[in-house]
């Protein structure tokens, strides 16, 4: 006799199946794009056909703390001693984070001529001066990245040990959402948004762990949500701009949108590379230097705004394209200069 099937199941069953694994590789290409949006979101190009992708390129952050939680997962399962998966994280964000640094510091000491103070500088060495709501801090995305990766054990720990752990996503969301009405920071906003985008990162690592493909109805829940996120950015930036910041709706419905977006850029990228692979190569190149144009793009593109802020030069759009081009390249070579050092000289990381 045959086993019965769900009426659910019955729409479902004649596609083919997709493996968990089959979306997480392409991790890096998700990263690539997102350094991208990000850039392109700082910057002042003023093409009218890049209008929308230009304005929400803060979105990129997010789809950073989804794939950064999904891989976090995936390296504590690996090995689960918190003081060696945080050695390395060590290893991977301060070289690169104090090489750019003395840069922007050498900036704003000596061509800027800021004003910045030696305690704003010591937040900046250690990371605290964004929580502090410290004046002259590079930015406050590397002081979140620490703290999720000092949460990331706990997280993995409750996954691994509740049987309800779906459950602690509604109240980080809660969390993030209290932010706006409690009059918090705007840092602490920033972040606090994107810490369930964050464990859910780690959440999809959990069920990939627990069953190799992926419900179909897993898949399409994921991006109907995300369509319904981008659809409700779209609907309060158009008709209630009043709630863009006022009430956070600048930012919330990323919480919808980033883990089917990211489903949905590893779907394009399986279509794509049957018949090019090379832009997913480039991205993926581009991703694992991510932290790295973060850092260099941020550093340079504050020369440029001084350079017009003082009307020494107007860049036009050519000169946006140029700079864009030229974080890639610095990334990457950079990215591979730190990892050329670390082989040479650095020792394994042991506790």
């Amino acid at each position: 006799m045959l086993p019965a099937i769900k009426k659910n199941e019955v729409v479902f069953m004649h596609l083919p199946s997709v493996r968990y694994q089959d979306l997480f590789r392409f991790r890096s290409a998700w990263m690539g794009f997102a350094i991208l949006w990000v850039t392109v979101f700082h910057s002042s190009l003023n093409w009218s056909q890049i209008k929308w992708f230009q304005t929400f390129g803060y979105g990129g952050v997010d789809i950073f703390f989804f794939a950064s939680g999904l891989g976090c997962y995936y390296s504590l399962k690996k090995q689960p001693d918190p003081l060696i998966f945080f050695a390395k994280r060590v290893r991977r964000i301060l070289p690169t984070y104090y090489a750019v640094l003395v840069v922007w510091l050498a900036l704003q000491i000596f061509v800027f001529r800021s004003g910045i103070t030696a305690l704003e500088i010591l937040g900046n060495l250690f990371c605290t001066g964004t929580f502090t709501s410290a004046d002259h801090q590079f930015n406050w995305y590397v002081s979140a990245v620490w703290v999720s990766y000092l949460l990331a054990p706990l997280f993995a720990l409750y996954l691994d040990c509740s049987r309800r752990f779906r459950l602690f996503l509604p109240a980080l969301l809660l969390l993030a959402i209290s932010t706006t009405f409690l009059g918090s920071e705007w840092s602490l906003m920033l972040f606090a948004t994107r810490l369930p985008i964050f464990y859910a990162g780690m959440l999809f690592a959990k069920c990939a762990q627990q069953q190799e493909t992926i419900r179909w109805r897993t898949l399409a829940g994921s991006l109907l949500v995300s369509v319904a996120g981008f659809a409700l950015l779209l609907l309060c930036y158009i008709r209630f701009p009043f709630t863009v910041i006022e009430w956070g709706m600048f930012w919330y419905p990323f919480l919808l949108i980033t883990p089917g977006l990211c489903i949905a850029l590893s779907l394009l990228c399986m279509l794509l590379q049957r018949v090019v692979r090379w832009p997913i190569s480039l991205l993926a190149t581009l991703g694992s230097a991510s932290f790295e144009m973060y850092m260099i793009h941020l550093t340079l593109f504050d020369g440029i705004t001084y350079l017009r802020e003082q009307d020494i030069y107007q860049p036009n759009n050519t000169f946006w394209c140029a700079a864009i081009l030229l974080c890639c390249v610095l990334a990457v070579l950079l990215h591979k200069l730190i990892a050329w050092v670390e082989s040479r000289f650095a020792r394994p990381v042991t506790v």
